[in-house]
């Protein structure tokens, strides 16, 4: 905010002041949270944020260095970018830990199990809708900051750079996002993505009794020695179908929807006697629910179970 221009080094954080002509040199001697300097980033209040490899995260307001590590809700000591949203949210990409936002006061942290496609975060942009867009080495993701979920593009979805280079993106005037990555430049524009609005069609059409696949029963009926059930299914879309995930649930057996996977049979063993529906629904690409396809089905009780059984013993 003051003009100087600041250099990640090897040996700390160097400033350059430009009417001086003067370089200071900074290091952990200084308060920085490690030597080895990444990437510097000016947030919008004109503060410094350091991120360091093997080191603490840092802010530097022009006097003093402030770290940042696991009493603050950062245990990574490996930063590799930094970028800040547009309400003032600070994003941190940290290699092998997914990636990180800083509100002014906690740390909130999003990896593989929120949907993050690698925990390596390489590059960081801030669209003009105020979604994340993080460059990877499986291609890009894109956090959609309202819906609070992730996307992923990669080859399938045209994007061909393969793998981003670290801190190798900018966005232009247009809103056109910049990335460098292995096979060259990589322009993309949010403006022209179009979502996909329509819900697969989904099918249950196939069955295996004790994983050998056999004939749906005429009466939906299931002898007591037939209760290894696997059902499969299927769900239609014309964009993407490879991104099609998929919901079951058997009724009187789950206590609720098993959560969306890319798997398309569901295998169920050891079924007790009694009334019971399958239900399965997919999701296409952009996460847009399909009406779920059911089958009701019984499995019979042996005959030492049955209420006739009973009676005779009892007369006998």
């Amino acid at each position: 905010k003051n003009g100087n221009m600041w250099f990640g080094t090897k040996a700390g954080a160097t400033r350059f002041n430009l009417q001086s002509g003067e370089f200071r040199n900074f290091t952990e001697n200084d308060g920085l949270g490690g030597n080895h300097i990444y990437r510097i980033f000016k947030d919008s209040k004109g503060l410094l944020w350091i991120g360091a490899l093997g080191g603490n995260l840092c802010m530097y307001d022009g006097n003093s260095f402030k770290k940042f590590d696991e009493n603050d809700g950062l245990k990574q000591k490996f930063i590799l970018c930094i970028n800040e949203d547009k309400t003032g949210n600070i994003w941190f990409g940290c290699y092998g830990g997914g990636l990180f936002k800083y509100d002014g006061k906690t740390f909130t942290s999003y990896t593989t199990k929120q949907g993050l496609k690698t925990e390596s975060p390489f590059s960081i942009l801030v669209d003009n809708n105020n979604n994340i867009w993080i460059g990877d080495n499986r291609g890009i993701d894109k956090f959609d900051t309202k819906q609070n979920r992730f996307y992923h593009y990669g080859k399938a979805e045209g994007f061909l750079g393969v793998e981003c280079n670290p801190n190798a993106a900018c966005i232009d005037k247009q809103g056109c996002l910049w990335f460098g990555t292995i096979m060259g430049a990589v322009r993309f524009n949010p403006a022209e993505e179009t979502p996909n609005p329509f819900p697969p069609l989904t099918k249950i059409y196939g069955l295996k009794i004790h994983l050998k696949d056999t004939l749906f029963p005429a009466d939906a009926v299931f002898r007591y020695n037939e209760n290894n059930l696997t059902f499969k299914f299927i769900g239609i879309s014309l964009t993407n179908s490879d991104k099609i995930k998929y919901e079951y649930s058997l009724e009187g057996f789950d206590h609720g929807w098993i959560p969306a996977k890319a798997v398309q049979e569901a295998t169920y063993t050891n079924l007790p006697a009694g009334d019971y529906t399958f239900r399965v629904r997919s999701y296409n690409n952009n996460g847009v629910c399909s009406e779920p396809a059911s089958y009701m089905f019984k499995v019979k009780p042996p005959f030492w179970q049955t209420a006739l059984f009973y009676v005779f013993m009892g007369l006998a």
